[in-house]
């Protein structure tokens, strides 16, 4: 299990708790009963079934609390975790905005920002780290085997490290998570361009330090 599959664990088991909680002191509030009603909706659910979801809830029984709520992968995880890992290891980072004028981009060997329109089949850049001697923009992606939308995750890392050249090949960094990314993926984005610097997050930190050091 890793760093982010254990904060994924911590989280489904914190906030199913939290809701047990509310469950014994309130009951089943306005917002469970409309999830219960759209859940049983969207599978034909009769009023019946309806009502043993209800009483299972009542129950606190945790498969059924754990179908009705948010999954945290949902809920930014992945970053909210890496950005932790570097906060705790003081680095100053920020996660950065994915549309809008405050979103960086990679085009053409530079790294712009403040534009009015969003770049096609570009995606912009996840992080930035201000170091001592220098700012770093990481490129981050968390890609499981399993999920159907791997190819598309790894075009979009494709089409930014198409993006690099001699003039920002110091200041991006791939943080790329996950099983899909294995050696032979990793290898494959190299051939593609000899100037991109990959991580993950277990060697981040130290990573970080040796571009600083540049």
């Amino acid at each position: 299990m890793d760093k982010y599959q254990k904060e994924i664990k911590k989280l489904w088991i914190k906030e199913r708790e939290a809701l047990k909680e509310k469950i014994k002191k309130i009951g089943l509030d306005s917002q469970l009963i409309k999830k219960v009603n759209l859940f049983s909706e969207r599978c034909f659910l009769d009023e019946n079934e309806k009502e043993k979801i209800c009483q299972k809830l009542i129950e606190l029984d945790d498969f059924t609390l754990s179908v009705l709520m948010k999954d945290p992968k949902r809920q930014n995880i992945y970053e909210k975790t890496l950005l932790n890992h570097l906060k705790e290891a003081k680095i100053k980072a920020e996660i950065l905005p994915n549309h809008g004028r405050n979103a960086y981009y990679l085009i053409n060997d530079e790294i712009i920002t403040n534009l009015d329109r969003k770049p096609k089949n570009v995606k912009s850049l996840d992080f930035k780290i201000s170091l001592s001697n220098k700012e770093i923009f990481i490129v981050h992606k968390y890609t499981e085997v399993s999920g159907g939308s791997q190819d598309n995750q790894f075009q979009d890392v494709l089409n930014q490290i198409s993006q690099i050249g001699k003039l920002t090949k110091d200041k991006i960094l791939f943080c790329l998570d996950g099983d899909y990314y294995n050696k032979n993926k990793i290898n494959q984005l190299k051939t593609d361009n000899k100037n991109i610097k990959v991580t993950k997050i277990e060697n981040i930190i130290n990573d970080l330090k040796k571009i600083n050091s540049i």
